[in-house]
């Protein structure tokens, strides 16, 4: 079973500020991109891994991961996804999608994704919601929904090859992930338990607490 994974690091992080983007930020001595490459890298089960790389920076991660696929991201989420999966091997089954901005992604959940995988056709990475969600519409609360089903969707997003495939050839609009685009085909898809170090990097503060966790374990060594 080939088990590929897919590492989107195309995007320029305007909400993130700053001139250089955050997946290439340096964090404790490694770029912010290091930490989830080499947890795919340490696993057995994932046979390649294809980094989605904004263009500015193709060289620098071709240079520092010539054992990696280096391909150029898109103009959005959906593109960058795509060119992903078009440099798939042709025997690939699986593919694993994960934003380089979480880079505290652990080889438990890497492997609970691929363990899913044999079973069912797409996988989303979960973890619950403490707090109560409420819609809002023209500034005025319109729904709260029943907290016990909300979840904070994560990546990586695992999928059958032909199916995620399928799917971003049907849909050409644009997404936030790509488990809405294959649910849209009518696919099932299953979740599997997170966690929440593995959250993303978007602001200031984000940033604080991925230099606190690192700091924390390199004294634990």
């Amino acid at each position: 079973m080939k088990n590929i994974a897919i590492i989107l690091a195309g995007g320029n992080s305007e909400r993130f500020g700053g001139d250089i983007p955050k997946q290439f930020i340096m964090l404790e001595g490694k770029r912010i991109i290091d930490y989830s490459i080499n947890t795919f890298r340490i696993n057995k089960d994932i046979s390649d891994i294809i980094i989605v790389c904004e263009e500015n920076w193709i060289n620098t991660i071709k240079n520092e991961y010539p054992d990696c696929h280096i391909v150029s991201g898109g103009k959005s989420r959906k593109e960058s996804s795509y060119n992903g999966l078009k440099a798939c091997p042709k025997d690939t089954e699986n593919v694993l999608i994960h934003d380089s901005a979480r880079p505290f992604i652990s080889t438990d959940i890497i492997a609970r994704c691929i363990e899913a995988l044999t079973n069912y056709k797409a996988v989303n990475t979960v973890i619950p919601t403490v707090d109560t969600i409420v819609e809002i519409k023209n500034k005025y609360i319109s729904k709260i929904p029943i907290r016990d089903y909300m979840f904070l969707a994560q990546t990586p997003q695992g999928f059958n090859f032909d199916i995620i495939n399928k799917a971003h050839n049907t849909f050409q609009e644009e997404t936030t992930d790509d488990i809405s685009l294959v649910k849209k085909l009518g696919i099932k898809c299953y979740s599997i338990k997170g966690s929440v170090y593995n959250f993303k990097l978007t602001n200031s503060i984000d940033m604080y607490l991925a230099e606190k966790i690192v700091s924390n374990q390199h004294e634990s060594k």
